[in-house]
């Protein structure tokens, strides 16, 4: 399994306590501001978490 970074780690934790939460909130929860859709936080949250599914 590839190595995992420090941000999908912690998609993953979160994930593990809220598992129906938006990428859009937990974006705002790792940059801890708010996030909109268009946004560099949102866009690399989003890129994280795409990457995981894709591993497993």
């Amino acid at each position: 399994m590839p190595r995992l970074s420090k941000k999908q780690k912690k998609i993953l934790e979160i994930l593990a306590v809220k598992p129906e939460m938006t990428t859009r909130e937990i974006a705002e929860m790792i940059h801890g501001k708010l996030v909109e859709c268009k946004t560099k936080e949102y866009s690399s949250t989003n890129r994280s978490l795409r990457a995981l599914e894709r591993e497993g």
